[in-house]
């Protein structure tokens, strides 16, 4: 991952910089070092034009990048473990994705955006999400499985900020900012509020799979 705070030449807003003589002005060493030499080639990108992505910007850019809200950051492929809440908007996954909350001005709880992430960080890690992505998804080696949208987005998750929820969106929250995060009594617990979330009937049904 990189942190969105050096993610030159943008910002928040756009790109930094008015043209290329800013940027020769402003980054001259870095300039002169690495794109004066290879200007023939980066022009070559396909995109690439004076006016909308100057040369001298990122083949690839993606507003959502520069988006400041809190988002939960996960790898390509992964399992319990592989998701994180980025609280701060500091980071960009190179090799994997950040899962935005859609919901954020429809909230029915008096809680704040970190703290449903924190709640979802909870069961996104429980062994009953892993074994789920083992229902929806493919597997690779080690045990992991693709976490593209594609695989994730039927996944059925339960609305951690509707009122009959609150005090499981809380109990959960709780367990995400704990200090023995995936310790086997982390995970324990995770499973437990997991079977209030997916239902008993779908846990231990998917529990048994572990045994066969």
């Amino acid at each position: 991952m990189i942190d969105t705070m050096s993610s030159l030449p943008y910002d928040r807003s756009g790109l930094l910089f008015s043209g290329e003589t800013d940027v020769r002005r402003q980054l001259t060493e870095y300039f002169d070092r690495y794109l004066a030499p290879r200007e023939v080639q980066l022009r070559k990108r396909s995109g690439v034009d004076d006016a909308v992505k100057p040369w001298w910007s990122l083949s690839r850019y993606y507003q959502w990048v520069q988006r400041p809200e809190a988002r939960i950051l996960t790898k390509y492929f992964g399992t319990v473990g592989d998701f994180v809440v980025d609280e701060n908007a500091r980071y960009v996954p190179l090799q994997g994705y950040a899962w935005f909350f859609k919901g954020l001005r429809g909230l029915t709880t008096d809680v704040s955006l970190p703290q449903i992430l924190k709640a979802y960080y909870s069961l996104l890690n429980s062994p009953t999400f892993s074994r789920l992505l083992r229902v929806f998804s493919d597997p690779v080696a080690g045990g992991q499985f693709n976490l593209s949208a594609r695989f994730v987005r039927p996944i059925p998750i339960v609305n951690l900020t509707a009122i009959e929820h609150a005090e499981l969106s809380s109990e959960l929250a709780l367990l995400g900012a704990a200090g023995d995060v995936l310790s086997s009594s982390w995970l324990a617990k995770s499973d437990e509020l997991a079977k209030r979330a997916w239902g008993l009937e779908l846990v231990s049904a998917l529990s048994e799979m572990d045994d066969g």
